[in-house]
């Protein structure tokens, strides 16, 4: 039987032949070779480097699930037919990404707005037409101080006669019944008959 002699303090990746067979030395032992290929147990951790693996050499197939972070992935490397059709949820847009062109026209629904989140300042000028206004939703509260005119009044809109004590206003012109009078009051400003 031949006695081996394997060389004193080799190095990684150093070879012995003897015969048809070889041996690499892999950092802790002597591991023989099968029909002259390099077996896994062969190679010492670390040893392979960049500069070892072919262009295209690593598949898909050889790479770990959950082997490639953000750190591996180059920029502007993942295009849109890279994500998955309802992948980008919520938790994954950071604060103020979704800016003004990135929204479709007519995408913003009313379920999409929260409560009291629409501000005068977000309503363009003469915005709020006739048919957005809900019924009784225009209060006296609402109404600046002179802005019924008598061209806004429909017809018979005022009282023909008042009440006893009863009156009138008209921006700052106030016209009441007096009580003790048996005459008709006649305003030429307003054409408003008061009779008794």
């Amino acid at each position: 039987m031949t006695t081996l002699s394997f060389p004193a303090s080799p190095s990684v990746g150093n070879t012995f032949v003897s015969g048809s067979r070889t041996w690499t030395w892999n950092g802790s032992k002597w591991v023989v070779q099968s029909n002259g290929s390099v077996s896994s147990t062969t190679i010492a951790d670390g040893t392979i480097t960049e500069s070892k693996i072919a262009n295209d050499a690593v598949t898909s197939a050889k790479i770990a699930a959950n082997a490639i972070s953000s750190s591996e992935i180059a920029s502007s490397a993942v295009t849109s037919s890279q994500i998955a059709s309802g992948a980008v949820t919520e938790d994954k847009l950071s604060n103020a990404a979704v800016t003004e062109i990135k929204i479709a026209n007519a995408s913003i629904t009313s379920a999409k707005i929260s409560n009291n989140s629409i501000t005068s300042e977000k309503i363009n000028d003469s915005a709020i037409t006739t048919d957005k206004l809900g019924a009784n939703a225009v209060t006296s509260a609402k109404l600046a101080d002179g802005v019924v005119t008598s061209v806004k009044l429909a017809a018979n809109a005022l009282p023909q006669s008042l009440g006893t004590g009863a009156s009138v206003e008209f921006k700052d012109v106030v016209l009441t019944r007096q009580p003790d009078s048996s005459r008709n009051h006649y305003n030429r400003k307003f054409k408003y008959f008061i009779h008794k």
